[in-house]
Parts: C-alpha cells; sequence; structure tokens
C-alpha cells in the first residue's frame, strides 16, 4: 500500500523545531501509536533537526531543513534532509550509548556524557536509521514499523 507523505520545510532556527514535534506527534497518534511511542517518535525527529540545526548549519538561521513523514498501515518514515556540512563517518560509526553503559551507572542520568547521545537514541527507539550525503544534500531516514493488531476469532 502506498504511504501517505507529508512535508514541512522550516528555517535553521531553534525556534521553530516546536513544529516538527507537532507534526511528528500528531502523524504517530494518528496511526494509532500511544502517547508514549509518539512521544519517542516526536524526539527522534526533534532531536535529528537540532543536529541539523547545530551541527550541519552551525547555528545559523536562514537556511532549510526539509521534514517528511510517510505514514502507511504497517510503519512510519521519517527523513531529515538539509545543504550543510555532513555528519562525519566517525560521529555515525561512534557507539556512545554502549561506552556509556560500561563507564557509568546507568542510573545516574547527571552523569552520562552531554552530547553524542542522539544518535544512539534514534536507533535505540527506531527499527532503522539511515543516512547518505549525496549531491550536497544530507539526509538522515528513520523507520518505525507498526504492528499489525492481530484479529481475534
Amino acid at each position: 500500500m502506498l504511504a501517505n507523505r507529508i512535508h514541512l520545510t522550516i528555517d535553521s532556527n531553534l525556534a521553530d523545531v516546536f513544529l516538527v514535534g507537532l507534526l511528528i506527534n500528531s502523524a504517530s497518534r494518528f496511526v494509532g501509536l500511544d502517547e508514549t511511542e509518539a512521544y519517542q517518535m516526536e524526539l527522534c525527529v526533534v532531536e535529528a533537526v537540532n543536529n541539523t540545526i547545530r551541527h550541519a548549519y552551525g547555528g545559523q538561521a536562514g537556511h532549510e531543513v526539509a521534514v517528511s513523514a510517510a505514514i502507511s498501515p504497517s510503519r512510519l518514515e521519517f527523513s531529515v534532509a538539509d545543504r550543510g556540512s555532513p555528519i562525519s563517518g566517525d560521529v555515525l560509526a561512534a557507539r556512545r550509548w554502549e561506552a556509556s553503559a560500561a563507564d557509568h551507572d546507568p542510573f545516574a542520568l547527571d552523569q552520562l556524557p552531554e552530547g553524542g547521545m542522539g544518535l544512539e537514541i534514534m536507533r535505540e527507539v527506531m527499527d532503522q536509521v539511515d543516512y547518505e550525503s549525496r549531491g550536497g544534500v544530507n539526509c538522515l531516514r528513520m523507520t518505525k514499523r507498526i504492528p499489525v493488531p492481530v484479529l481475534e476469532a
């Protein structure tokens, strides 16, 4: 079945990121995710947008950040695209969560590293996370499968 698609382009201004959160949370609730799951989807996509603004564009406003959501009965697919600096291979390959878990008390949240956890959160919450930089366009894609309810006879 073909997915319905929603596209939103915002300025690279952190004050505009709330719009992305509204879109993602609403789309997630629309397909039947509960409040917690919808918040997790929102968190992942908002984190990706924040990272784009902070790192790809160096915190400068005036650049486009394109967000899309593809909605189907079996999955949600989100993408965040920009024309800023690409994510380095070192950042993509790093697995800070495992290092943090081994080096820190998992219940001492104030002792966890402050930066670099966003990709790990995305990898933990989403079923698939892919990144591509081609032709000057960077695109982070995240997929979450939606369990199909079992009908009882």
